[in-house]
């Protein structure tokens, strides 16, 4: 891991994740589905657009497959079509809501998660913004639901009124063993976690095979602090600097097993001992009396906190310790241990980001 650290950092919080500005979904951060008569999802007026009624065709999303494995039967579903989060590191999301006044009964748009228990038992958690034809009288729905081999066992719920033609913000968050559901930053209902989450998905319905559509917009997402975090750092090198120029001063460890690393700057070299928490990102150096926290918020970019009090954010870059990055035919992890520095007597420049 190569840390260019160069400024303050406050922890992870809600970032937008997409506000649909462009003319298409965008692929990379969702996957679309719809059954017979839903039709695919897209982009209107700079919101995301589920609409229902005159489709043709089915798309399944990939977390299907888990749910048909447990006894779900979606062969005779219908008029759905909605979105699925593909970033796997996502563990809560917000999101305004809207049904149109005038929109069909049996109409309905949500927020919703799937959890794994065992192969046979899922969980659903989710909130829902429906309309079932009281006059103009739309439902916010919350939900905890179990089911065993397709079939519903449990529903813990709560409704409240609300009105058609006006944008509701929802949260759900999954967070330290529990299910949060909000509206707007009021919390109304709070759930166990439970096993293993499988999906995050918007979705829109009608239920009678009516046309209908529903829009969402401005969604957000907080991410697992952990979700990046490597299980090992065997046979890995961090390379660590504090200025603008890679080749001056940096320090470098070589996690050559899950408890020795090869410590190597300018000024010293020395064998310690160390440990590596991969469910925390604590590396503590047991030799020094130090320890590092790190937190990734994506495969190459994060916060590393030194003894709990610098804290700093940067680029993270992870390489094979049997690279040979300055080019001199040893490669770094040996040199580390030998006691040679790299970048002694460089020929090439060291630039971890393009090297790598």
């Amino acid at each position: 891991f190569c840390a260019a650290l160069n400024a303050q950092t406050s922890p992870p919080n809600w970032e937008l994740y997409d506000d649909f500005s462009g003319s298409t979904i965008d692929t990379g951060k969702w996957e679309t589905t719809y059954w017979e008569g839903g039709q695919a999802p897209l982009i209107s007026n700079g919101q995301l657009k589920l609409e229902n009624g005159g489709g043709n065709g089915s798309k399944d999303a990939a977390f299907m497959s888990t749910l048909q494995l447990a006894g779900f039967d979606f062969s005779s579903v219908e008029n759905h079509t909605g979105v699925a989060f593909t970033d796997s590191s996502i563990i809560g999301i917000e999101a305004d809501l809207f049904l149109p006044a005038g929109v069909a009964s049996d109409s309905g748009v949500f927020i919703e998660l799937f959890e794994q228990v065992s192969p046979q038992e899922i969980r659903a958690a989710g909130i829902e913004l429906g309309y079932w034809g009281l006059p103009s009288q739309a439902e916010l729905w919350f939900h905890k639901s179990a089911y065993s081999s397709g079939n519903k066992t449990s529903e813990v719920d709560q409704t409240e009124y609300v009105s058609l033609g006006q944008s509701y913000r929802v949260r759900m968050l999954r967070q330290d063993g529990s299910i949060k559901l909000y509206k707007d930053d009021v919390l109304v209902q709070t759930h166990a976690a439970e096993g293993e989450l499988v999906a995050l998905i918007i979705h829109a319905f009608n239920d009678a095979g009516q046309s209908m559509y529903a829009t969402v917009d401005n969604v957000r997402v907080l991410r697992d602090p952990n979700a990046y975090l490597p299980s090992s750092r065997v046979g890995t090198v961090e390379v660590s600097y504090f200025d603008a120029d890679s080749t001056i001063s940096p320090g470098y460890n070589y996690y050559k097993t899950s408890s020795e690393l090869y410590f190597l700057d300018y000024e010293e070299g020395s064998l310690n001992t160390y440990s590596w928490d991969g469910a925390t990102g604590r590396l503590l150096d047991d030799t020094f009396g130090e320890y590092i926290d790190y937190t990734f918020t994506s495969e190459n970019t994060g916060t590393y906190v030194f003894n709990g009090v610098s804290t700093d954010t940067g680029t993270f870059v992870s390489y094979d310790a049997n690279w040979d990055l300055d080019y001199d035919g040893t490669a770094d992890g040996a040199q580390i241990e030998s006691g040679s520095l790299l970048g002694a007597v460089v020929t090439h420049p060291i630039d971890l980001q393009s090297d790598a």
